[in-house]
């Protein structure tokens, strides 16, 4: 009877996932955002504005007058 409750030590864990684990993608993840890029994002300035704007009217609205 007491073996029964006594508890079974030659159990293991196996890991059957053979690739990075969460923390290494996320850390992964973040270098490759930021390997070209500033770390904070540039402003967004009325010159940037303007210029899609324009861009916008000259390329994609279409106006016709009869």
């Amino acid at each position: 009877m007491v073996n029964m409750l006594r508890k079974r030590i030659n159990k293991s864990k196996l890991s059957l996932y053979d690739g990075p684990n969460p923390y290494e993608q996320r850390m992964n993840l973040s270098k490759e955002v930021l390997r070209d890029n500033t770390f904070f994002p540039k402003t967004v300035e009325y010159k940037d504005i303007d210029e899609a704007f324009t861009k916008w009217v000259e390329e994609e609205l279409r106006i016709v007058f009869e």
